[in-house]
């Protein structure tokens, strides 16, 4: 019987990773260039397509914050340190350079898309159009 502690059951997984890189083998999805050992690096996690769970789509910094400029508003950005995982590995230097970052890629997002940056993206509803029939019968209700 496998007993997890309540720790491990509320795990939450956090949309994006942030690591040194460890051998220098990991390839960037955006430029194709390797991510070399010893260098900062972030990952987008995404579903597997080879099975279940997440797998870990690994960018350079610069790219990932590049890719951001480009996708849609309801796609997930990192607003703050809560969205990374391992940001607490991070040195304060790092983490400074990070945030900073974070600020001028929402800043610049919402300036191309002219958007608030306060606001959230919102889907906006179609105009309501009546049914003719309705719309028929009350005219007959208004006549009478």
């Amino acid at each position: 019987m496998n007993v997890m502690s309540d720790e491990e059951e509320y795990v939450e997984e956090k949309p994006f990773a942030i690591e040194v890189a460890k051998q220098g083998r990991a390839v960037c999805k955006k430029c194709k260039q390797k991510c070399l050992q010893g260098e900062l690096r972030i990952a987008k996690l995404m579903a597997n397509p080879f099975g279940e769970g997440k797998m870990k789509a690994w960018h350079h910094i610069n790219c990932l914050f590049e890719q951001f400029l480009k996708q849609r508003a309801t796609t997930k950005r990192i607003s703050g340190p809560e969205d990374i995982d391992g940001w607490e590995n991070l040195s304060e230097d790092e983490k400074n350079d990070i945030l900073e970052r974070v600020k001028d890629c929402e800043s610049a997002f919402h300036t191309k898309n002219g958007t608030k940056a306060s606001n959230s993206p919102k889907k906006k509803s179609p105009p309501k159009t009546k049914n003719p029939k309705v719309e028929k019968a009350e005219k007959k209700i208004s006549k009478k």
